[in-house]
């Protein structure tokens, strides 16, 4: 195919990305916001795509703000910003349309990272944290995040449910030093549980948590709001009560009984899923939880623990696995979790996606709420890449032979990275006016 060909075709796929983009939109939207709240998500979602920044000027910049007023799709992304619950709107929209596909066994991944902004001195609602993948402290923002992920033949599909921005000192001088519900991430976590009860409708999906959720008040807040989960624990953090007696997880090891399985796993070096034989067990113990009204208990929990080389992995549930039936069906639904468990990379995956394909640490916004609103809309942009793009697969197809044809490269696991390349250089040569004014 000869150049001129590729450059006519490719402007095609152009046209058919934002129809499909308009389309994700109005489905996602339907019937819970306004038209001018419609076609303004469009556009912003547009333009974050085009520039892959959360700079408002060059979003405004890549939707044609030439063609009209000076400053007019600026100020309208500005003013639209403003809505202190637009957020929440935004998390509303994505879980109910997520809600169809998410059954009982779903898992879906929760988890928490931080943003940081190296001249964000002046930038409101900043605050010290410390971000893990680059080991270095600094001021940005944290982010609570959930995705559901689906396993397929070819190993999983993310789709993005939920997503807040937030500083807890901005929070505190806002609502009022003296209110003691924004004192710690604790809060939102509750915020997010109880929006998943509400929208899904009970327990549906299996919360899965890495060892920050090794709390009390976090198993608590689950059993409260009528959620499964799956949450690891930390090894020598805490005692739990086995027949009476408290135990280190690592002393309760003699105590298992063990059944090797083959297990589906990812091998992070070569990127590929590949079954590995692993060593599991489970025992039902006594946990202390505390509900968010304060009250504690002790309540019985079960521990799966699962074996390989040196390495343990202890996972806490209130799903029981001895109800599962004969014992070859309980060592399965054991494996089940421990494979779900293996898929919370996925939220890791969206966090990633976020800062490398979506640079959301290039943000300028003037007020607190509008940095929040602008990283729901970079959650929202997120979604339509891992969900309406890959959905739609002779859109997607055509998508990831783009940057293979210029740049001779491999598909990756996650599709949606290639996707994010392909749009890049699709609408930089391509763009197109989502404004409906």
């Amino acid at each position: 195919m000869n150049s001129s060909q590729n450059q006519k075709n490719d402007k095609e796929c152009t046209k058919k990305v934002n129809a499909c983009l308009l389309e994700f939109i109005e489905k996602l939207t339907k019937n819970e916001v306004s038209r001018p709240i419609f076609k303004f998500i469009c556009e912003a979602v547009g333009g974050i795509l085009i520039c892959r920044n959360l700079v408002i000027r060059e979003m405004a910049t890549a939707l044609m703000e030439d063609s009209k007023a000076p400053g007019t799709v600026e100020k309208r992304i500005s003013v639209h910003l403003q809505d202190v619950g637009f957020s929440d709107k935004i998390n509303f929209c994505l879980l109910k349309f997520a809600s169809p596909r998410i059954q009982v066994y779903t898992p879906i991944a929760i988890d928490l990272t931080d943003t940081q902004r190296p001249y964000a001195n002046k930038t409101p609602g900043v605050e010290k944290n410390y971000d893990g993948s680059i080991g270095k402290g600094g001021k940005g923002y944290k982010h609570f995040g959930a995705a559901a992920i689906f396993r397929t033949k070819e190993g999983r599909e993310i789709l993005p449910v939920y997503q807040e921005t937030f500083g807890l000192n901005e929070e505190t001088k806002l609502i009022g030093e003296e209110n003691p519900e924004i004192d710690s991430e604790y809060n939102h976590f509750e915020k997010c549980i109880k929006s998943f009860s509400e929208t899904l409708g009970g327990p549906i999906g299996i919360d899965v948590f890495d060892r920050g959720a090794d709390d009390k008040k976090y198993f608590g807040c689950e059993l409260h709001y009528r959620r499964w989960f799956l949450i690891r624990m930390c090894e020598k953090l805490r005692y739990v009560s086995y027949k009476g007696k408290n135990y280190y997880l690592k002393d309760l090891l003699p105590k298992i009984k063990w059944h090797t399985k083959k297990c589906r796993i990812y091998d992070k070096k070569k990127k590929k899923w590949r079954k590995r034989n692993r060593q599991i067990g489970w025992l039902e113990i006594q946990v202390e939880v505390q509900f968010p009204d304060g009250k504690t208990e002790i309540k019985d929990l079960v521990l799966v623990v699962v074996k390989f080389k040196n390495r343990k992995m202890f996972l806490l549930t209130n799903l029981t696995i001895d109800d599962a039936g004969n014992t070859f069906k309980q060592v399965n639904f054991a494996k089940m979790l421990y494979e779900s468990y293996l898929l919370r990379w996925g939220i890791e995956s969206c966090f990633d996606m976020l800062k490398n394909r979506i640079d959301v640490e290039k943000i300028f916004s003037r007020t607190y709420f509008s940095a929040k609103n602008l990283f729901a809309l970079a959650w929202l942009a997120l979604a339509f890449v891992t969900v309406a793009l890959e959905g739609s697969k002779e859109l997607a197809a055509y998508l990831l032979e783009i940057p293979q044809r210029i740049y001779k490269c491999k598909v990756p696991v996650c599709k949606a990275f290639l996707l994010f390349t392909s749009l890049k250089l699709l609408w930089q040569r391509y763009w197109i006016s989502f404004s409906f004014h």
